[in-house]
């Protein structure tokens, strides 16, 4: 685990955010990889992602869901929904903001150039 990730659980941790069943996730791609593999992933964006969530939102934690909505003839790309979700730890203003992303996605990390869907 690299020390970024880990200073940043250690926080979660201590302020009794993340469960032991909690994922980290410190790139997008691990977290879409898991939703082709198993249907769904959920976890807590580390990294780059959440700190541009932060910058832009104010103090939080950011959530993430990935979820298949289409199945194609190619294994291993799907059609996922993908919810990013900002918990703001500021009183003031709303206290979440959330995005929601439907994307073509392959294993291999990029979008398929042609897909056909399954019926």
């Amino acid at each position: 685990m690299k020390p970024a990730t880990l200073i940043a659980t250690l926080c979660w941790l201590s302020a009794g955010v993340v469960h032991a069943d909690t994922v980290v996730y410190e790139r997008q791609h691990e977290l879409l990889v898991q939703a082709i593999q198993h249907g769904h992933a959920e976890g807590i964006m580390a990294g780059a992602l959440a700190e541009q969530f932060r910058q832009q939102f104010g103090q939080g934690e950011l959530l993430a869901r990935a979820d298949i909505v289409r199945h194609y003839t190619r294994p291993d790309c799907k059609r996922l929904l993908l919810v990013l979700t900002h918990r703001s730890a500021l009183v003031e203003g709303p206290p979440e903001f959330s995005m929601r992303i439907n994307l073509n996605y392959c294993l291999a990390g990029a979008p398929p150039a042609l897909l056909e869907a399954l019926p």
